[in-house]
């Protein structure tokens, strides 16, 4: 990312990149930080459906079923991966500790727009008032699995267990939502 950022043709970024201290220092000035957050619940659902029912062969393929899954190191991974992405160099456990969520929120205030995919309209505005473009999203990476075949594997005992792994990706989402609902967007004047 910090090569590309670098390259003088390079007008603009996308995908799952981390905020580093490095990119935040050396160009903070000259690009526009942007990120579009999902729930955080939804968003590890989402993951684990995905990676489990999927078709591609080359890609990471999930065989294990969901009751073990949730036990194990990637499904904390996902309950963290918002602070993770935010925070330099944080390992899994540490992501969960009260000062990294609040160091990860504090980094994403420096972020030009931040959106919330349950409201795509208020980031599609601030993004056309930033930048005087619309924009068009597209929905990629889909699930095989339909909405109520993973309802069916969704147990309030798993549900509990989901929400709990995610607790500091939900700490950081609900604070994108009360700066949100407070000034109606994510663009301050």
């Amino acid at each position: 990312m910090l090569y590309m950022m670098e390259q003088p043709t390079i007008r603009y970024l996308s995908g799952h990149f981390g905020y580093t201290a490095a990119a935040r220092d050396q160009f903070e000035d000259e690009w526009n930080f942007i990120a579009l957050l999902r729930e955080p619940v939804s968003r590890w659902f989402s993951e684990y459906f995905y990676n489990k029912y999927k078709t591609q062969s080359q890609d990471f393929n999930l065989d294990i079923p969901l009751e073990e899954f949730i036990e194990t190191r990637k499904a904390r991974r996902g309950g963290v991966i918002y602070v993770r992405n935010l925070v330099d160099n944080l390992d899994i456990e540490s992501a969960y500790s009260e000062e990294n969520i609040q160091r990860a929120i504090e980094n994403l205030q420096r972020f030009s727009i931040v959106g919330m995919l349950d409201q795509l309209n208020i980031f599609r505005s601030d993004f056309e008032r930033r930048f005087g473009v619309s924009l068009d999203l597209g929905h990629h990476n889909r699930s095989p699995r339909s909405r109520s075949e993973q309802q069916d594997e969704m147990t309030p005992e798993i549900m509990e267990k989901v929400q709990a792994l995610c607790v500091p990706n939900t700490r950081l989402y609900e604070a994108v939502r009360t700066r949100i609902e407070a000034e109606g967007s994510w663009l301050i004047p």
